[in-house]
């Protein structure tokens, strides 16, 4: 699977049905009630999510070593919105 994020292409792998369900879970537990306000995001449920998205997608760690953090998170919440079948257009990005 191919995920387009900070101007390149990055193959990360096909993950379950029952994987989409625990991280979309996980999405729930960090954004429920947070509406467009990110100050109401459950921070370290976010965290978890992202961390359970990297170790699903198989990216590769020299790769990621490569970029700052602040991409690593935008890398892999494009990651989990592709995992989740949401279309970026429609979430402003």
């Amino acid at each position: 699977m191919i995920v387009k994020a900070l101007d390149k292409e990055w193959r990360v792998k096909e993950i379950s049905y029952r994987k989409k369900r625990e991280l979309h879970a996980m999405g729930v537990d960090a954004f429920w009630n947070s509406g467009d306000d990110a100050e109401n995001i459950n921070m370290a449920a976010y965290r978890k999510l992202l961390d359970a998205v990297e170790r699903a997608s198989g990216l590769d760690e020299e790769e990621l070593n490569e970029i700052s953090m602040a991409d690593v998170d935008i890398l892999l919440q494009a990651v989990y919105n592709t995992y989740m079948g949401l279309d970026p257009s429609q979430l402003g990005g």
